[in-house]
């Protein structure tokens, strides 16, 4: 017989904290700012950490159902500074970063009758991405309002709120 496996059950397992971090900057300083964000990283931490042990060890079926190309789109688009107040610099470290990762992926797909014409351009786009020098200050992104309404509405559509 298998051993089972602790679960404290399905749910918020940080309750408050979404509604800490849907509420505007102004509406938070009502709040603890300094606990909360203390427990906004603890939480953040914890889901990155599952969602790479997710990725990388639970059958690709199960993955799919979470992980689809829009789900992720929405996620890499939030790394990227969609939906921010400001474009920092790390959301351009991390847009190289998801470029550099996506070509070396790709690159196993180009088959060997095309691969004279589109490795080199690869490997030139590859060489612009590591010159791309990254703006030392944020500039602030007058999107962000709209950027945040489409995305939620997105996550409804596909049942994530």
């Amino acid at each position: 017989m298998s051993e089972k496996i602790p679960c404290d059950g399905i749910g918020d397992p940080y309750p408050g904290l979404v509604a800490y971090l849907e509420k505007t900057l102004q509406e938070r300083r009502q709040y603890n700012r300094s606990k909360y964000n203390k427990d906004v990283r603890k939480a953040a931490r914890w889901a990155v950490k599952f969602l790479i042990l997710f990725s990388q060890r639970q059958e690709d079926d199960e993955v799919r159902k979470v992980l689809d190309v829009a789900s992720v789109g929405e996620l890499v688009e939030a790394l990227a500074g969609h939906g921010c107040q400001s474009i920092e610099p790390r959301h351009y470290g991390i847009s190289k970063a998801v470029l550099w990762t996506g070509f070396q992926r790709l690159r196993p797909l180009v088959d060997e009758i095309n691969a004279d014409m589109v490795n080199p351009e690869i490997n030139r786009v590859l060489r612009y991405l590591r010159m791309l020098l990254e703006p030392k200050e944020g500039q602030e992104n007058k999107e962000c309002e709209d950027e945040r309404r489409a995305t939620r509405q997105h996550l409804e559509s596909k049942g994530y709120y």
